[in-house]
């Protein structure tokens, strides 16, 4: 039996810094991450899920009887972007296996991914601190027709390995699913002054350019106190749900910096450095209690690597 795993990693979305132009829409920011890991096994027999199928057939044709297993990955619909990572790494799995050569972008593009955000796609590939350009105004909410409609790569910067990134995914909270974002980015403030989302956008590229946790993590915070007046219509508040809002306060007690909401919830973030890591710990359990947040807490890092291939 012909197989490969392709190990690839998650991803947290810090916000958007272009959400009204008339130009284009959309503009965000994320980073890749080490954990949660996703990894998957393509090959030539077994078992294959419906998405793996639809995938695998948009790439290699009818003729190649490709199946795939997810042996790890983040949970869906709480702020990860697994269904990207997952997506794509069974497309790139069975360009391996049917021998075509495609672009990671082609990859996304026959992937369904991109509607929306780049990051996914482009940390897919390269890894880091990403900044997409985001969508032609004229194509906002539709699947994008070909590469050149996908969000294009604007920057990418090796994310600083002395910091530590720690997450905190309550049990409970709102999951907003795809087909629920296109409400929500419905206008809700047509007035909206997205001014200062440029300058906080540039405070997070100079935090990590200088590795500067401060400037970085004042960036975050207004990208996200912006992000939390933008879409409290939506969301009820400044955060998806109470139990989000509760993992935020934790965070920030706890000593972490940057905290904020990665895509609609309930997934919380926050940023330390590395020598930190015990104290913030404990610190994190004391509060999460406090709070009443019930969730899994994960330390990780950065991944400056894009996803592995490895031939089994």
């Amino acid at each position: 039996m012909m197989k490969v795993e392709v190990q690839a990693g998650s991803r947290i979305h810090l916000g958007f810094y272009n959400i009204i132009s008339k130009a284009r829409i959309y503009g965000s920011l994320g980073i890749y991450l080490e954990e949660p890991k996703t990894k998957v096994i393509v090959h030539d027999s077994g078992s294959f899920t419906e998405e793996a199928s639809e995938v695998i057939g948009k790439i290699c044709g009818e003729m190649y009887k490709l199946g795939a297993e997810v042996l790890s990955s983040p949970p869906r619909h709480v702020g990860f972007g697994s269904t990207t990572q997952i997506s794509m790494s069974i497309a790139l799995g069975a360009t391996k296996l049917c021998k075509k050569k495609l672009d990671y972008r082609k990859l996304a593009l026959l992937a369904g991914r991109g509607a929306i955000s780049g990051i996914g796609i482009h940390a897919f590939r390269y890894g880091g601190l990403i900044i997409d350009g985001g969508r032609k105004f004229s194509d906002r909410l539709r699947n994008p027709a070909n590469v050149s409609d996908l969000p294009p790569l604007i920057s990418r910067l090796k994310f600083p390995e002395e910091w530590s990134i720690v997450l905190v995914v309550p049990k409970e909270g709102k999951r907003v699913k795809e087909e629920d974002e296109a409400f929500m980015f419905m206008p809700h403030h047509p007035s909206f002054d997205q001014a200062i989302l440029y300058k906080a956008m540039m405070m997070v590229l100079h935090g990590v350019l200088s590795r500067d946790l401060d400037v970085f993590s004042q960036g975050v915070e207004e990208i996200q106190r912006k992000m939390g007046e933008y879409f409290e219509s939506y969301q009820g508040g400044p955060y998806s749900s109470e139990k989000t809002l509760g993992a935020v306060n934790a965070l920030t007690l706890a000593g972490a910096r940057g905290v904020g909401q990665s895509s609609w919830g309930p997934l919380a973030y926050g940023f330390i450095v590395n020598e930190r890591k015990s104290e913030v710990e404990e610190k994190l359990k004391i509060f999460l209690k406090r709070e009443g947040v019930d969730g899994e807490v994960i330390f990780t890092k950065a991944r400056n690597r894009g996803a592995r291939l490895i031939h089994l």
